[in-house]
């Protein structure tokens, strides 16, 4: 699904956070966000994803003004840095429970869980808690649980930058395995420029709220 944000301005405390950002992703691309520290990459997809509320501007997905529906009207997936998993879930339960809140019959929960458990290589720790877990099992986990309510655009937020460099590079080429196969529509922010040249079809790199160049592959 394309996605499209249009002159998209914010404020916070009289500081401007985004300035007149426009960004088109087309529908299967990854877009990814560089930029330093503050210069509004978190804000962008925040924004995105319905979290937080523009001053000016919109945000399109496919032929769609969503900029003031909420979030979960969006059909919108984000992928954390922290993992956000639910501690006092297992691994079945936390990619489980987007559908459980969808009202999915039991039976069905359980396929679509195996098939995401197999699809990110973890269906061995089905029953473990996150405590349980390495980083990189956590990551799976979180993007299963993503991925299984089928998001028409999924957002990404340094999502592998606490993962030493060996499960780093694993994890991402998976996730570019499973991006190629299901063609959703990617944000994808990181500081690493490997991960960037790896995974990304187009660029924006942004200073102090202003875009200060695109690229595409």
């Amino acid at each position: 699904m394309k996605l499209e944000l249009k002159g998209i301005c914010k404020t916070y405390k009289d500081q401007v956070i985004l300035d007149n950002l426009n960004i088109c992703v087309n529908s299967g691309d990854i877009h990814v966000l560089q930029g330093k520290s503050g210069s509004g990459k978190t804000t962008i997809l925040s924004i995105t994803a319905g979290l937080i509320k523009q001053d000016k501007g919109l945000v399109i997905i496919g032929n769609q003004d969503v900029s003031n529906w909420p979030p979960e009207k969006r059909r919108i997936g984000f992928v954390f840095q922290d993992y956000a998993l639910f501690p006092h879930l297992s691994v079945f339960e936390n990619i489980a429970y987007g559908l459980k809140v969808q009202g999915l019959n039991k039976n069905k929960i359980i396929d679509k869980v195996r098939f995401y458990l197999n699809k990110v290589n973890i269906e061995n720790e089905k029953d473990k808690f996150p405590h349980q877990l390495s980083g990189g099992q956590k990551q799976r986990v979180a993007l299963a649980r993503t991925l299984i309510t089928k998001p028409e655009i999924l957002l990404m937020d340094e999502p592998v930058s606490n993962l030493d460099s060996f499960t780093k590079d694993k994890i991402i080429r998976e996730f570019q395995k499973i991006q190629q196969e299901l063609r959703i529509t990617v944000v994808y922010v990181t500081h690493n420029k490997k991960e960037a040249v790896l995974l990304g079809s187009t660029f924006s790199f942004l200073n102090k709220g202003k875009i200060e160049h695109q690229l595409k592959r």
